[in-house]
């Protein structure tokens, strides 16, 4: 599985590691995966370029300051939510400063499985 957002190469080292593995049963991987896209679904909004969006987008980002972010973190298997809090916040501040915020692919690992 990828996710939409990158962290920090310089913090490579410090990834978030995902609870669990391929021995999991289905419906709890399934669950992990529907967390992260919440936590993906935040960060696209949280990005919006459409003004129209303005209001669901200061709320998208006041979201990864909240303890429901970390909730959600938990649920998707996430044990260091604010290694990835601080990879997010750092792109959102990047993209209000005008630099470009690619949509990477971030590679997490869940305990010898790469999601």
């Amino acid at each position: 599985m990828s996710m939409a957002f990158a962290i920090d190469q310089s913090e490579a080292e410090a990834v978030p590691v995902v609870a669990g593995s391929r021995s999991e049963p289905q419906e709890v991987q399934a669950m992990r995966n529907l967390w992260v896209a919440v936590i993906e679904q935040h960060y696209r909004t949280a990005l919006s370029p459409f003004k129209s969006d303005e209001v669901e987008r200061r709320r998208a980002r006041v979201w990864f300051e909240t303890e429901g972010f970390e909730d959600v973190c938990a649920l998707a298997g996430f044990e260091a939510p604010e290694i990835l809090r601080r990879g997010i916040l750092r792109q959102l501040a990047a993209a209000d400063a005008g630099e470009t915020v690619a949509l990477a692919h971030c590679r997490v690992q869940a305990q010898g499985a790469e999601l």
